[in-house]
């Protein structure tokens, strides 16, 4: 883990399970707290971008929103062309590396040059002290570009959707030793079940797998309830849910996920420092 600044990836192989609003709304509770945070979106879908209001067109400007560029992306940096990250773009008080349709095509390209997989690792080092927190929204897939994801962060946080269960995850210790490879010091940080409803038998039964038989990989932060009429409603308004419905009791939930987030960090960084 890098003194100063934490990178995390948020990953599940499976569309759907909340990584992109956890992302979302953690980088924002972070920034709260007085952390400087940079998103990136990795992700072709451009759903945190879009989300954070990024493709929306400022008034009277004319032409497409700057972050439909190719260069406003990660695309040259995994590429290999461009060494340093793009400069980002700012929406609700976080920094966010946007993500569009250019993004499409470079898995292939890493997939058939492994030498560049540790590309984007290499650019987010060289941000250092510009940031506390990054948070990488990465696809859902299993590909060249993930892996190129994970290997640039400290942590992966894997998201779990109640209704998705406990699917894709005999395929986290795969993909981070693969991702070892690239970056030794990769771990898995923690579970983080969303769209939890504790009245259904289902969704009680993968949180006590997550606690029990899956607590070897790492711990499972309190889980985010299941509340549609606040996630499904707050991408439309293209903010993040603290500031949607700010007296929400998702607010505390999410807060309460970045708290154990940020323990997690300090007990982590304590062992490492008792065994130097």
């Amino acid at each position: 883990m890098n003194q100063g600044m934490t990178v995390i990836s948020m990953y599940n192989q499976a569309g759907g399970s909340g990584k992109t609003s956890v992302t979302r709304d953690v980088g924002y509770a972070l920034n709260t707290r007085g952390h400087r945070v940079l998103l990136i979106d990795a992700d072709q879908q451009a759903s945190l971008t879009r989300w954070m209001g990024l493709f929306q067109r400022p008034e009277g400007m004319e032409g497409q929103p700057s972050s439909m560029s190719a260069r406003s992306t990660i695309k040259d940096v995994l590429e290999g062309t461009e060494e340093r990250l793009p400069t980002p773009h700012e929406a609700h008080g976080v920094s966010i590396i946007p993500s569009n349709g250019h993004l499409k095509n470079v898995e292939l390209l890493l997939g058939s040059n492994l030498d560049l997989i540790g590309g984007l690792r290499r650019s987010i080092q060289a941000a250092k002290g510009k940031y506390d927190f990054v948070l990488i929204d990465t696809p859902p897939a299993d590909n060249a570009l993930v892996l190129a994801c994970i290997a640039a962060s400290d942590f992966m946080v894997m998201p779990i959707n109640g209704s998705k269960g406990l699917d894709n995850i005999d395929n986290v210790s795969k993909v981070i030793r693969r991702a070892r490879d690239f970056n030794p010091g990769v771990q898995f940080g923690m579970f983080v079940m969303n769209s939890f409803t504790k009245n259904l038998l289902h969704d009680m039964e993968v949180y006590d797998a997550l606690q029990n038989v899956y607590r070897g990989l790492g711990p499972t932060a309190t889980p985010i309830t299941n509340r549609p009429s606040v996630f499904k409603d707050a991408p439309n308004a293209m903010q993040p849910v603290a500031l949607y419905r700010p007296k929400n009791e998702a607010v505390q939930e999410v807060n309460r996920v970045t708290d154990e987030l940020l323990a997690m960090i300090a007990a982590r960084a304590q062992v490492k420092a008792a065994l130097q």
